[in-house]
């Protein structure tokens, strides 16, 4: 389907260009450029649970809106809706594109700060919504059932061999059992997803996030440690004193009782989210399923081994 053609479902402005943007593992993303202005179309993944999303976001946008919290404002389609749903059967959805700095690595002590202080806030204001928010991804974080999903694969001989490696699932059966032994202490409504790239900046303050299709009853220390995966990795080692600036920014910001949980628990929630993604990726290369986009050949198995690399650190004792 013309990606321009779908821009025409949610806006009368003439439409300049369409083209892929950013770098996400799971929707694809185009901006579209109009005489009246910029927005972000996306093609939803298959597999979501679009009542789920639907709900979650009136959800979470009053909140953010609220708060003065940039964040992604869905357009209505021609048929007052925010998802359309093409010929193809494809869903689609867009919103106007929002002026921010996307941070990369390596960040400062000082832009490590900020992550913790605004990831606290998410928190906080996602602890003032007035209901809870139904998962998208009903099995997302659920790592007993990622591995009982891999098992499945490997008994079912419809696997790809070439993309087998021994040492791979001999550490994933030599540790699967630490990770499933961590449970969260409580349960909080988290962004889900919590990465660098989702994440907007200002003058060196977060002042807003993207992507909350994860936006989900969770646990907070994970949340934290998925960010810390993202931005506190230095030569495929877990870089210490950039995890604990992080730390610190959370800590100082988020309420006594979150950042006591996150603090009694990141060692075992960072070690359990990169074992989690490990695995993901690794059934994914072996299964050929493509939950996560491959943006060249061997690109999910050679995440699996960068992963395990860091989790082997974790093993040792380097964090």
């Amino acid at each position: 389907m013309d990606a321009a053609l779908i821009c025409r479902q949610y806006t009368d402005h003439e439409i300049l260009s369409v083209t892929a943007f950013g770098g996400g593992h799971i929707n694809d993303t185009f901006l579209a450029v109009t005489d009246g202005g910029r927005y972000v179309l996306q093609r939803l993944q298959p597999r979501m649970y679009v009542d789920a999303l639907v709900y979650g976001y009136r959800l979470w946008s009053k909140v953010f809106c609220e708060n003065g919290w940039l964040c992604p404002i869905w357009l209505t389609d021609k048929d007052g809706g925010y998802i359309y749903t093409d010929p193809d059967g494809d869903r689609w959805r867009m919103y106007p594109f929002i002026d921010g700095d996307i941070l990369s690595s390596p960040l400062t002590r000082d832009e490590l700060y900020a992550c913790g202080q605004g990831i606290a806030r998410i928190h906080m204001m996602l602890g003032s919504l007035d209901e809870r928010p139904q998962a998208v991804y009903p099995r997302l974080h659920d790592l007993g059932w990622y591995y009982d999903r891999y098992q499945q694969i490997l008994c079912s001989g419809r696997i790809c061999e070439e993309n087998r490696d021994r040492d791979i699932e001999g550490y994933i059966r030599s540790c699967i059992h630490r990770h499933l032994a961590y449970v969260p202490s409580s349960v909080a409504v988290v962004h889900g997803d919590m990465k660098l790239a989702n994440m907007l900046f200002r003058d060196g303050r977060m002042v807003g996030s993207l992507d909350h299709d994860t936006v989900m009853p969770g646990s907070r220390a994970e949340d934290v440690a998925d960010c810390i995966r993202s931005c506190c990795i230095s030569d495929g080692m877990p870089d210490l004193p950039s995890a604990k600036a992080l730390l610190k920014g959370y800590t100082d910001t988020a309420s006594h009782d979150a950042a006591d949980e996150v603090m009694r628990e990141i060692s075992a929630a960072f070690g359990k989210i990169c074992f989690e993604l490990a695995l993901r990726y690794y059934t994914d290369a072996i299964s050929q399923e493509g939950h996560f986009k491959e943006s060249y050949p061997g690109c999910r198995l050679e995440r699996a081994r960068a992963l395990i690399t860091v989790c082997d650190h974790i093993k040792r004792g380097s964090v």
